[in-house]
């Protein structure tokens, strides 16, 4: 239950009262699966500088103002979840469900050649997901996770329900790990997200690949990790665009996301672990867990 009251911002009072639950009810379905309902109820308050309407000078040609009226967003969430530990593979699904009432959106207008930013409650989002993600492992050493999901999402203005976007969007990842020589650890994860539905804007990207070696040296005193991110210099070409009710605009960016990145962490004097292996506590020992 959230109660907000006798909040005064620029000399106007404002009072928020909202019931807000949570339901989950989970049942067994067998020797190790699982299924799981869940609602809950959240909301998005306006934030002080969303409420001031006095004009702000972000730049010489863009300007934001906020907006006295905007009222609490209203968020509401099902999601029903099925999950299945076997031997040493994992499998889960899940499927979702939102309605975002009243939501607090950032407009833009235009005069000539300046930018006016406000804040108004636009309109409703809806969005649905689907998810299938598997963990299987391989042998001893290696494992091999595997997912993909469909998402359906669709923004609606407020009052006469003037359709600003909507659209599907599907997510994969694939992300091989392994222990190699039994002192290597690796991980390769290759993630492809088509499109990503913020708010007020679409983004078309293009895959993301990784890989990440770590190994501990010299009794475990170095640790070294190196990273490669962005292995074919493809993420950072992306197509965003911007809708909102008054303002549209496309662009592409080209930017080189890759780069590598190499981590050596020194150990100085005892780890817990070791501690924990002698079989009788020194006092020092007891300095070190404090």
């Amino acid at each position: 239950y959230l109660d907000l009251s006798n909040n005064i911002i620029n000399q106007q009072r404002y009072t928020y009262t909202r019931l807000l639950p949570t339901l989950k009810i989970s049942v067994k379905s067998g020797k190790t699966s699982r299924l799981e309902l869940q609602y809950r109820r959240s909301v998005n308050l306006p934030s002080p500088m969303d409420l001031n309407e006095e004009p702000l000078l972000l730049d010489p040609t863009t300007i934001q103002k906020g907006n006295a009226n905007l009222r609490q967003a209203l968020f509401n969430n099902f999601s029903l979840a099925y999950t299945n530990p076997y031997k040493k593979n994992f499998l889960s699904a899940n499927l979702t469900y939102s309605n975002n009432r009243a939501v607090i959106f950032q407009n833009i207008t235009h005069i000539q050649d300046t930018l006016i930013y406000t804040k108004e409650n636009s309109g409703n989002i809806q969005r649905f997901a689907a998810t299938v993600a598997h963990d299987l492992a391989l042998g001893n050493s290696m494992s091999l996770y595997t997912s993909i999901s469909a998402n359906y999402n669709k923004l609606e203005k407020g009052g006469n329900d003037q359709l600003i976007t909507a659209g599907y969007g599907f997510l994969g990842t694939l992300n091989f790990s392994a222990l190699l020589f039994k002192k290597l650890t690796t991980s390769l994860l290759s993630d492809y997200n088509s499109k990503r539905y913020d708010l007020y804007s679409t983004t078309t990207e293009r895959p993301f690949t990784s890989l990440l070696l770590s190994t501990n040296i010299f009794k475990d005193k170095f640790k070294l990790r190196l990273a490669y991110v962005d292995l074919f210099r493809i993420n950072g070409r992306r197509e965003i665009l911007l809708t909102t009710p008054d303002f549209k605009q496309r662009s592409n960016q080209n930017r080189n996301f890759s780069n590598i990145n190499l981590t050596i962490t020194y150990i100085f004097g005892k780890k817990f672990s070791d501690a924990v292996r002698n079989k009788v506590s020194k006092y020092d020992d007891m300095e070190l867990r404090k």
